[in-house]
């Protein structure tokens, strides 16, 4: 007599349990963001960018899709959404060091360039600015903070700039696929099991 499929034995509950697990541990899009930390002088912090770390192991060009402070001298420009002028802006790498910097998509360009202004109501603003330029043979960082207009403080240095090793590598829906037909089969196999028992 046939019986229809059930998932009632402890064994075929805990791998169907694996596999909607295995599942949910993918996330739903993929994504091939890379992040960067960049420090020069007193100040540091990431880019975040386009490309996978495949990318970063030869020449590319990479478009900075995010920008943050981690560590400044003055410790209000830590934290803060900074404006991206003239986007998009990026860098060429060469597989081990910025070639050049650029804004405007426009590769006859030396730099990018970030900044944010903090309103000192009821009378002042405060802005911070960061330059990233290829100036030197690895690139530069040049860090300003204004007050009305008014230079407040400077610093500048050569710029360390390395790949994250937090950095998001790409789902490969084919490798999806094979952990879940790995554990159908797994779960075809118990029920067999099972039914033949009965």
């Amino acid at each position: 007599m046939m019986r229809s499929a059930s998932f009632g034995n402890p064994a075929a509950r805990l791998l169907f349990a694996a596999a909607a697990v295995c599942f949910s541990a993918f996330p739903s899009t993929a994504s091939a963001d890379l992040l960067w930390n960049w420090s020069f002088a007193t100040e540091a912090g990431t880019f975040s960018t386009n490309g996978t770390p495949l990318n970063a192991t030869g020449a590319f060009n990479f478009t900075i899709t995010n920008f943050t402070v981690t560590a400044s001298a003055n410790n209000q420009a830590i934290g803060q959404t900074y404006n991206s002028f003239y986007p998009p802006q990026g860098f060429l790498w060469n597989g081990g060091q910025v070639t050049q910097f650029y804004h405007n998509n426009d590769l006859d360009t030396v730099l990018s360039y970030f900044s944010v202004y903090i309103d000192l109501f009821p009378s002042d603003y405060r802005e911070f600015e960061y330059y990233f330029s290829d100036y030197f043979s690895a690139g530069t960082g040049d860090f300003y903070v204004r007050e009305g207009g008014s230079l407040q403080y400077s610093a500048d240095g050569p710029l360390t700039l390395t790949l994250s090793s937090s950095a998001v590598p790409e789902i490969n829906p084919a490798g999806i696929g094979s952990v879940l037909t790995l554990v159908a089969g797994a779960l075809g196999l118990v029920e067999r099991r099972r039914l033949a028992s009965v």
